[in-house]
């Protein structure tokens, strides 16, 4: 089956350069997935976003072409149908190569991230651990042509992506994709032709192979070993990219099972390590989960990792590691929480579809967390990053 690559921009103003694109793409045998293949132009409104957004979760890699519009705004979430393909590859760790005018790079781009960059070393933002927002940027950025909610789509961009391509003709993308797609294929070839497991990537990568002979944990857990963690960042990007999704059931009784909920793919993870007093320290995080830096206390009835890792503590018996797990429903995300010794380790769902009252699920959460750990390889992963930690 051929690679499919997400090919996503505004729907006019860009028709050629995305033809050319995607007639390269298909050439080396890969699908270009592109808004004029598709019956996409044919959906309208809420049934445009979910076949978009839909294809953004099918694909492998997601390529953002961005000009000087944004098209379509979704009215219920402020934001064009671009900016959420580019949320939802993002949420699903998608690789992601994002393309922007040359003008827009030259003339705002560089001075917007200079400001950025600034603004993010100043207070609040560095006692915080939080980001300036495209406002912020923008009222000091001066008078612009362009629309704001470009920004707020590179703002978005600039925290996941090394590096904004810049972009005059189709070729410019062309040559850049050639490059950057050989390299990742290199990357490929060099891991299959290793003769043994070197790195947590590495052993993610080959969990399916494992899996498919019930020799997961056994074959796997003796190379693990020897591995250091060096880049928790990198390392729950890799582990969220496995955690998935899906409908799960409850038993209504006589054997009448009906749906609960249904969850996207993880779109987001955290690591928190204890300090030996009152705190808990983020060491890594990967897709949407706060970036905040500041330690978080142990009595914030808010934080839903600083609640778990206290009723371990409370739990607790002399000369026995850490170890246990709670579940945290909100209006739109599943939040699983797990302990490990001196970590907490959250990860994030979203709802995609509720499919009972709210109130009911809360009563299912042993049900919700046992159905999340049974889908595909979840409840392999979360153990396998536990004995990593």
């Amino acid at each position: 089956m051929p690679t499919q690559l997400f090919l996503s921009s505004v729907s006019k103003g860009l028709e050629e350069i995305r033809l050319q694109v995607g007639s390269f793409l298909n050439s080396l045998g890969h699908e270009a997935v592109l808004f004029e293949y598709t019956a996409f132009a044919k959906n309208q409104d809420k049934q445009m976003v979910h076949t978009c957004l839909k294809a953004v979760g099918d694909c492998q890699i997601y390529i953002l072409l961005i000009g000087h519009e944004v098209g379509y705004v979704v009215a219920e979430a402020e934001k064009s149908i671009t900016h959420l393909e580019l949320r939802k590859a993002i949420a699903c760790n998608k690789t992601v190569y994002v393309f922007v005018d040359q003008y827009i790079k030259d003339i705002y781009l560089r001075e917007y991230l200079r400001i950025f960059r600034s603004l993010r070393e100043q207070e609040p933002h560095v006692s915080h651990g939080t980001l300036p927002s495209t406002d912020e940027v923008l009222a000091r950025l001066g008078s612009i042509s362009i629309p704001r909610k470009v920004f707020e789509i590179l703002n978005d961009a600039y925290q996941v992506v090394p590096w904004i391509f810049g972009f005059k003709s189709a070729e410019d993308i062309i040559q850049t994709l050639r490059s950057e797609l050989s390299a990742s294929l290199k990357a490929y070839i060099d891991l299959k032709n290793k003769k043994q497991i070197h790195s947590i990537n590495d052993v993610i990568v080959a969990a399916d192979r494992f899996r498919q002979n019930n020799l997961f944990l056994e074959s796997f857990f003796p190379l693990v070993s020897e591995i250091t963690i060096s880049d928790y960042n990198e390392v729950l990007r890799k582990v969220q990219s496995h955690l998935k999704g899906g409908t799960i059931y409850y038993d209504e009784g006589y054997d009448i099972v009906s749906e609960l909920v249904t969850l996207g793919n993880s779109n987001g993870s955290s690591l928190y390590r204890f300090d030996g007093g009152s705190k808990l320290n983020l060491i890594g995080r990967s897709g949407l989960a706060s970036g905040r830096h500041d330690p978080i206390g142990l009595n914030d009835p808010e934080l839903f990792a600083a609640v778990t890792f206290k009723d371990a503590l409370a739990g607790s018996q002399p000369g026995i590691k850490l170890q246990s797990s709670e579940i945290f429903i909100t209006d739109e995300q599943i939040y699983l929480c797990h302990v490990f010794g001196d970590y907490v380790f959250t990860v994030h769902f979203p709802i995609e579809e509720l499919h009972v009252e709210g109130a009911f699920m809360e009563e299912q959460a042993d049900v919700l967390y046992k159905g999340l750990l049974s889908l595909k390889a979840n409840s392999d992963i979360i153990k396998l990053f536990s004995f990593c930690l």
